[in-house]
């Protein structure tokens, strides 16, 4: 029990929670794997109770308290979460719910947020349906949640020369064609636990953040850098975010030109001198 990952569901006694629930239990194989923390706003009930003898930690939280959410997150690996529309038929509270969530769950070190999502109505019928609240909302708190966006990772010195290989040895069908060198996508927040993995004692104050124009270009400043660098650096990061690296490319065509293994984030990390005494 004690090594299982908690897997934190909203809505627990609801369907779509409850049927989060029933699904990871129902199953022997994520049932060991995952500790069940349940959020519902009165675990007293008949059906938090019938939750709780089936194993699962019944947890009170509001939706809109931060701090009761931040507690329910502690020590999570993984969380479903959903809102409720309905509830107040308000599309910025339900918004801000969702952003609330998101930015807790990356604070506490959750390594998997799975949101209950809808789509665009308004951008999928160019405006001609604007007034579909409850499936717009969702979108924008799913794309807030996209907002951060997978970086591809290579170690350049060990793995440069392996795409320049088979470039070579595949010159007939990759003239003119673009190849994207990485071993594969990370996220930030994977980034970050990866690292936290390896180096507990430093990954315990290690954490990913976003930072203004304005403090980002100061931080590049006071290291001696000049103006013009500062904004090179500064629109750089910001295309990043907003467009991706590799403009968010797929890389398996990249891949299938290889014949030797790539290093993973995890091994580069392992081995990087830069942490070199790092524990």
């Amino acid at each position: 029990m004690a090594n299982k990952k908690i897997f934190v569901v909203f809505g627990a006694t609801g369907n779509q929670g409850g049927s989060v629930i029933n699904a990871v239990l129902g199953d022997p194989k994520t049932a060991e794997e995952f500790k069940i923390r349940g959020i519902t706003r009165d675990p007293s009930k008949p059906n938090a109770k019938a939750l709780e003898a089936r194993g699962v930690e019944c947890v009170a939280a509001d939706i809109n308290s931060k701090d009761q959410i931040k507690s329910a997150f502690q020590g999570a690996y993984a969380v479903f979460a959903m809102t409720n529309y309905w509830e107040k038929m308000d599309p910025e509270l339900e918004i801000s719910q969702g952003r609330n969530i998101a930015d807790l769950a990356k604070e506490s070190g959750v390594q998997h947020l799975i949101w209950s999502s809808l789509l665009n109505v308004t951008k999928l019928t160019n405006g001609k349906y604007p007034g579909v609240e409850h499936f717009d909302s969702k979108a924008t708190v799913e794309q807030y949640i996209h907002a951060e966006t997978p970086i591809p990772c290579i170690d350049i010195a060990s793995d440069t020369g392996k795409f320049v290989k088979g470039i070579l040895t595949h010159r007939d069908s990759l003239l003119g064609k673009r190849i994207l060198a990485s071993v594969a996508y990370y996220t930030p927040t994977e980034i970050v636990a990866t690292f936290a993995e390896l180096y507990p004692e430093a990954g315990k104050k290690a954490k990913f953040a976003q930072l203004p124009e304005d403090v980002y270009k100061n931080i590049l400043a006071q290291a001696g850098m000049p103006e013009k660098a500062q904004d090179e650096l500064f629109q750089n990061m910001a295309f990043m975010y907003e467009f991706g690296y590799y403009g968010k490319a797929g890389l398996d065509e990249s891949h299938a030109i290889l014949d030797g293994k790539l290093a993973t984030l995890k091994e580069f990390f392992s081995t990087a001198k830069e942490f070199k005494g790092v524990t």
